[in-house]
């Protein structure tokens, strides 16, 4: 009886998650970076580190938090869905969809565990100087080449010897493969970690299918910022929901810990 109960829910989940999921392009290859971040300003030498990928099809490229990837692809070549619920957290929340739709960049990225907030903006190269500096980094002969991306100043080192151009995040424009990049606070740092091409047809780039709270990208720094300003059961509530944790203490530093671990990459 207990077999027949498990298989009954298992079916009815892996059909739920199944309906859920939308098939946006094959993917070709996937490139993994480590980043490493300084979330909380007021504790500058604690760097949280975890894996990034990005996934590369023929028309479409996505950038989402190794973890995620995890039960992504765990789902799509072994229909283990248990596996999947199983997958640990991360603090990087968002997804990014480059080309999604054709000539757009869409950003969608869980909020306070309250809503999935999604904006989508025009696909612009980001405008780069290129230095004669070169250093080799994985035995790749790399150049270096500075931006501003969104109140930071960043330094990345690419090489020409990947014949690939896709970059991490949102770091588009550069000439060769970045190899690592970051802003010159050195609060965030992506490094080149490996490149695998695909060889598994099941594994597709996809989006996961359901309620999004859609608005300008303007109103969602806003959002982000109201974290210091506005009580978190305030801002929860605008979505429907609340922090139910006990003791009242307990609560009281998860909320803290949220307004500490809010140095964002993007901050304007």
């Amino acid at each position: 009886m207990k077999l027949v109960i498990f298989l009954f829910v298992f079916f009815l989940t892996s059909s739920a998650w199944a309906q859920n999921i939308e098939v946006l392009d094959d993917l070709n290859y996937t490139v993994y970076y480590r980043i490493k971040a300084v979330l909380d300003t007021s504790r500058p030498d604690k760097k949280y580190e975890e894996l990034m990928v990005l996934q590369v099809g023929d028309k479409i490229s996505k950038f989402f938090a190794h973890n995620s990837y995890l039960s992504d692809s765990t789902v799509m070549a072994q229909k283990n869905v248990w596996a999947a619920q199983q997958s640990a957290g991360t603090k990087f929340q968002y997804s990014i969809f480059n080309n999604y739709p054709k000539g757009y960049r869409t950003h969608k990225e869980g909020f306070l565990s309250a809503a999935t907030l999604l904006y989508e903006e025009e696909l612009k190269p980001l405008q780069w100087q290129i230095l004669q500096d070169t250093m080799r980094i994985h035995g790749y002969l790399c150049q270096k080449a500075k931006t501003n991306f969104s109140g930071r100043d960043f330094v990345a080192w690419f090489t020409m010897d990947i014949p690939y151009r896709h970059a991490p995040y949102k770091f588009d424009g550069l000439p060769g493969f970045i190899m690592t990049i970051n802003d010159t606070q050195n609060h965030y740092k992506f490094d080149f970690v490996r490149l695998e091409k695909n060889k598994n047809s099941d594994i597709k780039i996809y989006q996961k299918q359901g309620k999004y709270y859609k608005m300008k990208r303007e109103q969602f720094l806003k959002k982000q910022a109201e974290i210091h300003n506005r009580s978190i059961d305030a801002i929860m509530a605008d979505y429907g929901r609340t922090i139910s944790i006990e003791p009242p203490e307990a609560a009281h530093r998860y909320k803290q810990l949220l307004r500490k671990q809010s140095n964002r990459i993007e901050i304007k």
